[in-house]
């Protein structure tokens, strides 16, 4: 990884880890509002502070988009190319996420990448106090 893509990416993190404490940190009036005990709240707290120090932090999430067609039947419009020959700074393609083209290529990685992680999901953090 180059140096400039190292730095942006430790930047970005440490932005994240703030965003996602100050996150939970500002829904406390809420959660006690809807009846989370203060015992609740404050683990989570707890826990989100604790999670967000580690050195390793990842997240997975589906995220879809599509793109109008040309026309009845035909498929969308090619995408412009993106000129990386302007002399600026570049940054290498980040190489941490993978694209799908089908449901079944989501499906099929889903499957390969959840072999051998045959254990039972954690409790709903309500029901674990």
């Amino acid at each position: 990884m180059e140096p400039v893509q190292r730095e942006r990416l430790r930047f970005i993190g440490v932005l994240m880890r703030q965003d996602i404490t100050e996150g939970v940190r500002t829904s406390q009036p809420f959660l006690l509002r809807v009846g989370w005990s203060n015992a609740l709240v404050d683990r989570l707290v707890a826990g989100t502070i604790e999670e967000t120090q580690k050195d390793t932090l990842g997240f997975r999430f589906r995220l879809a988009w599509g793109r109008r067609r040309a026309g009845p039947d035909l498929p969308a419009p090619k995408l412009p190319e993106i000129d990386y020959d302007e002399g600026g700074e570049t940054i290498a393609r980040y190489p941490f996420y993978e694209v799908y083209d089908t449901p079944e290529q989501a499906k099929e990685a889903t499957l390969v990448r959840n072999r051998g992680k045959d254990i039972p999901e954690p409790p709903f953090l309500s029901e674990s106090i």
